[in-house]
């Protein structure tokens, strides 16, 4: 601890003492309580100017000699919230006590450096409480040690959060690409470079990892993949043939953006370091550094891992795979299909009704009322009743056509007249 600011027990003990006071300052009906308090009002009427007080005033010894103490307007100012009672002006039972200390440890030391000091703490405060009071335990409150464990509690998660970062992008390089080996190159540019960031912060710029770097690792993954994922695109999409052909035709057509992207990039945040706040100054370094790695990485590294290690038009594509594999269960199951004799249909409730057979067309003469008479006239043989009887069987006079018939075994056949009318 520092000696330059006392707290409020300390100084409050060293005013006390020059007030002839003893410390802790005594309790009523403690031994020599009256002869301390008659002594104290003679201090206070020495120190403060006015008459004597009487020795019969209800207030405590504790209570007087805080109030003497807060006479002091740079007392109050400094210490006036450090100490609490039941009463107003500082009166009746002391409620709490406060007792700031000072240390040589920079607020801006860094979590890991903060933990040391905190653990010393803590472990003085419960070593303390292990002989205190039941109604007089210590409690430690600061704003470093509860900024302290937000930033552990970052960096212990930084791990995770960055394994699950690498997972999304490289699920997202390897929807655009459709291509498992591109998508592993891009991922391995990724890592190299938020890697390289990490010690240069760390070994090089001796940086704490705090929750600002952590933040920033986590961050700079999704800043790095957008060089890398262009270069892998432009591969795959290539017309050429030969690995060489292709990387020189992806380089041509996006080489200069890709530059043009860091060099704006890196431009932009120049402007962070002249700033006051060092927090933007970290920022702008890390964003600087990582742009600059992610278009190192990308033309120097990940681009002649792909002239030399490439993969083909279709190697390791998952919608050729796909292709292939739909192809395959497709034509398996036709030809389990194809073996089977065809299906045939349910006839229909119309289909199932039999058709009627076709009426055998008949032709119905009318009876004969009369017998066959023969004459000698003609060779005709008039069948049925005459045409006054039934006009509408009138086939025509004796002289109208020729007929022929035979009697034989008392059958008579007969040709139908040719010409009817």
């Amino acid at each position: 601890m520092r000696d330059d600011l006392l707290s409020f027990p300390e100084e409050f003990r060293k005013q006390a003492i020059k007030m002839g006071l003893p410390y802790p300052i005594p309790e009523p009906g403690s031994a020599n309580y009256s002869a301390h308090v008659a002594k104290f009002l003679v201090m206070k009427a020495l120190a403060t100017g006015r008459r004597l007080a009487s020795n019969n005033t209800p207030d405590t010894l504790l209570s007087m000699a805080l109030d003497l103490f807060f006479l002091n307007h740079k007392a109050k100012l400094v210490y006036g919230s450090d100490i609490g009672t039941v009463g107003a002006k500082y009166k009746g039972r002391v409620f709490y006590v406060k007792a700031m200390v000072k240390t040589d440890v920079k607020k801006n030391a860094g979590p890991h450096k903060l933990k040391i000091e905190y653990d010393k703490w803590e472990k003085f405060v419960e070593d303390m409480n292990e002989i205190a009071p039941a109604d007089m335990k210590m409690l430690m409150v600061s704003n470093p040690w509860t900024q302290m464990k937000a930033e552990l509690d970052v960096v212990n998660s930084t791990i995770s959060a960055f394994a699950a970062s690498i997972l999304f992008t490289l699920g997202t390089v390897l929807f655009f690409t459709g291509n498992v080996l591109l998508s592993l190159y891009t991922v391995m540019t990724i890592m190299g470079t938020v890697c390289t960031l990490f010690g240069f912060l760390v070994y090089v710029l001796e940086w704490e990892f705090g929750a600002i770097q952590a933040v920033g690792v986590i961050l700079f993954v999704g800043l790095s993949v957008d060089y890398c994922l262009h270069l892998s695109h432009a591969f795959n999409e290539a017309a050429a043939n030969s690995k060489l052909e292709r990387i020189t035709e992806a380089l041509t057509q996006l080489g200069a953006a890709v530059v043009g992207g860091a060099v704006t990039t890196i431009g932009s945040v120049a402007f962070l370091f002249p700033c006051y706040i060092y927090l933007f100054v970290q920022l702008g370094v890390m964003i600087f550094v990582n742009m600059l790695l992610a278009s190192l990485f990308t033309f120097f590294f990940l681009a002649p891992l792909l002239m030399v290690a490439g993969p083909s038009q279709d190697f390791c594509s998952i919608y050729s795979c796909g292709r292939i594999v739909v192809t395959a269960v497709t034509t398996r199951v036709s030809g389990r299909v194809s073996k089977f004799p065809p299906v045939r249909k349910p006839p229909s409730e119309k289909a199932a009704v039999a058709p009627e057979a076709p009426k055998e067309r008949t032709e119905t003469w009318p009876a004969r009322s009369e017998p066959v008479e023969e004459t000698n006239e003609s060779n005709a043989i008039v069948i049925g009743s005459s045409s006054e009887e039934n006009p509408a069987m009138d086939y025509g006079s004796p002289s109208s056509g020729a007929a022929s018939s035979s009697h034989e075994d008392g059958v008579v056949e007969s040709e139908r007249p040719k010409t009817l009318f």
